[in-house]
């Protein structure tokens, strides 16, 4: 699979045909329905929940939903509360409480085991389960939604059939991102300590090159017009040099 310029398709190597990137999803969210048992027609408005998980899949991949900084997004709910009462009105309450319920999901479900040492949101929700917090979000987006467009709208009952049966929603896309994706590929401890070893060895070397070019700059100046203030400038470059690289030598 090779994404091409525009996101919503992909160039699928083994057919060289170019395919919708959210059937690609919404391909797998039906595999993954059939391998958990969870098969597609026990609710009614089960199709359309399938659609709603590829868009949003999809959306990480097309878009900046998930990147773009949204203050409203929060581990905490008196934040999210804050904001609605900063901005009352029905349409930033609908948005607030779906934009919650989506990051949420996708924090638990399709990055369930992926935790990095600046994650604030993976930290806050450690040893908790959130699950009924994003199902009474979604719950809440529905209820917007319906006095926005009325109780009909076919995204009230999507929004209703995830938060009645999130643990299946998330048993599906955690399905999803291992089984068929493998979006994130584990590292075990040692590996990382030497991926950092490396990166801190190669930053050290940059670091020295950048020293010594300064320190060549002001050993010309120096030889064109000596000073004592220069001369005391070598040393201290000096002794960072060899604190850099222990062979590194010069006697001032």
């Amino acid at each position: 699979m090779q994404q091409t310029k525009s996101a919503d398709s992909y160039l699928d190597l083994k057919k060289y045909e170019k395919e919708c990137t959210k059937f690609y999803f919404l391909e797998n969210i039906l595999k993954s329905r059939i391998t958990l048992h969870c098969e597609t027609g026990k609710d009614p408005f089960d199709e359309e929940v399938n659609m709603y998980l590829a868009e949003l899949l999809e959306s990480m991949v097309s878009t900046n939903a998930f990147s773009e900084n949204k203050p409203y997004v929060s581990a905490y709910d008196f934040q999210v509360i804050s904001y609605i009462h900063e901005h009352p009105d029905c349409r930033t309450e609908y948005t607030v409480y779906k934009e919650n319920a989506d990051f949420g999901l996708c924090a638990v479900a399709v990055f369930s085991d992926y935790e990095h040492a600046g994650s604030y949101y993976k930290k806050i929700i450690k040893n908790s389960d959130t699950s009924g917090r994003i199902a009474f979000y979604y719950k809440l987006a529905a209820n917007a939604l319906s006095h926005l467009r009325g109780s009909t709208n076919t995204n009230v009952h999507v929004y209703l059939s995830i938060a009645n049966h999130i643990a299946e929603t998330i048993r599906i896309l955690r399905n999803v991102s291992t089984e068929s994706f493998g979006f994130i590929e584990r590292l075990s401890n040692g590996s990382i300590f030497h991926l950092e070893k490396e990166l801190s060895e190669k930053a050290k070397i940059k670091l020295f090159e950048s020293k010594l070019d300064n320190f060549l700059k002001v050993l010309h100046e120096n030889s064109q017009e000596s000073s004592e203030e220069k001369k005391e400038l070598l040393r201290a470059m000096t002794k960072e040099l060899k604190e850099l690289n222990p062979k590194f030598q010069f006697n001032v």
